[in-house]
């Protein structure tokens, strides 16, 4: 028979999975206000922080698929 989890564990896990949900928000709201300003870079500036978006999305959709979920 498996062990009940306790209150204290399960209050522990849950502000575990809302500190990496608000963190990866505030990683979407920032990757928005980039790509809002974004038009007045160089093609150079430009490219570079498309590869940031593209690394930042990878990692965000790599978090979701350990959790079992997926990136729409």
């Amino acid at each position: 028979m498996s062990e009940m989890e306790k209150p204290f564990d399960k209050a522990q896990q849950n502000i575990e999975i809302l500190a990496h949900n608000l963190d990866m928000m505030n990683t979407l709201a920032t990757l928005t206000d980039l790509l809002k300003d974004i038009k007045v870079l160089s093609p150079e500036e430009q490219e570079g922080i498309h590869i940031v978006i593209e690394s930042a999305i990878s990692k965000l959709s790599s978090y979701l698929e350990e959790r079992g979920e997926a990136w729409n």
